[in-house]
């Protein structure tokens, strides 16, 4: 018996604009048919149909799309033991210790997962908290003094 991918054509579509997002936060018409390989009045029936369920947010004097609030829904239900700062916080609260610097870390996720980077962090003064020199950056662990 022959193996038949059970996936749905315009789900996997709809899937890939939405992945278009990860590397910039609004994207016209004609990039997203060019990044995806589609036509630019199929990706425009697609982009209706997810920017009329919330999905993605068209910006009329741009005409450029972002994403919408349903996508912050979503992550808001995401299981807490799959958040990458707590699979990460036994590694880096050991390098804090063994630096004795506070540490940052940032988290981007990408089409091929998730990528990390540390962040350069300075105080203006001892007792004043840590100034992070990014704005991405999702959790910071203060040094131990």
């Amino acid at each position: 018996m022959e193996d038949r991918k059970l996936t749905v054509r315009a789900v996997e579509r709809a899937l890939d604009i939405l992945l278009c997002f990860t590397t910039r936060s609004d994207l016209g018409l004609t990039e997203i048919a060019s990044q995806i390989g589609l036509h630019k009045s199929t990706v425009h029936r697609l982009m209706a149909t997810l920017e009329d369920r919330g999905f993605v947010i068209r910006d009329a004097a741009t005409e450029k799309y972002r994403l919408g609030i349903r996508i912050w829904e979503l992550s808001a239900h995401m299981s807490r033991s799959d958040d990458p700062a707590i699979l990460l916080l036994p590694a880096m609260e050991r390098l804090r210790d063994r630096l004795g610097r506070p540490l940052v870390c940032t988290c981007v996720m990408g089409v091929n997962g998730y990528g990390f980077r540390l962040c350069k962090v300075i105080r203006r003064f001892a007792e004043s908290p840590p100034l992070v020199l990014d704005s991405r950056c999702l959790w910071a662990l203060p040094a131990k003094f």
